[in-house]
């Protein structure tokens, strides 16, 4: 009698394994997540040294109705300066790739202080991004390691640029 009860047990059991999995259902592009190169620095006229990468995100629910966020192949993307942003875009992947990946190469303007990218998915109700990037700024030594007491073997130095020239 015992083993009678243990099979559709196990039946329930396979059953709710599976209303738990992923729906066949494409992901709708509904957010950016800036994955390198927010908050760089930059003289004027340089490129900043690292690309800007980002994720386009979509929803899925599974059969249970739990949402999750995975990323979006194939997505058109706008990249471009905020407006009053003084930023150069050399070059860019204007459609995401298999793992949702889009990517940008920035170079600084004239303008120093802080400088927006926007990363717009093409896609309706999708949240755009923002990346900040900072011009007329650069800080050498900043990644030195040492003991305390010790002196570093560079010393920490940061310099500021005003449309090409240091600022005193």
């Amino acid at each position: 009698m015992k083993k009678l009860f243990i099979f559709p047990a196990l039946l329930m059991m396979c059953l709710l394994l599976l209303c738990a999995g992923c729906s066949d259902a494409p992901a709708q592009p509904c957010s950016v997540n800036i994955t390198a190169g927010n908050e760089q620095r930059a003289f004027a006229g340089k490129k900043f040294a690292y690309p800007i990468r980002a994720t386009i995100l979509g929803e899925v629910k599974n059969l249970m109705g739990h949402k999750k966020h995975v990323p979006c192949p194939k997505v058109k993307v706008k990249i471009f300066p905020a407006p009053g942003s003084d930023l150069q875009i050399v070059s860019v992947s204007d459609v995401s790739d298999d793992g949702g990946e889009v990517s940008a190469i920035v170079r600084a303007g004239k303008s120093s202080g802080d400088q927006y990218l926007i990363i717009q998915p093409e896609a309706r109700n999708a949240k755009p991004a923002k990346v900040r990037l900072i011009t007329g700024l650069g800080i050498t030594g900043d990644n030195s390691e040492t003991i305390a007491g010790d002196v570093a073997d560079k010393p920490i130095a940061v310099k500021v640029m005003k449309q090409g020239k240091p600022v005193s």
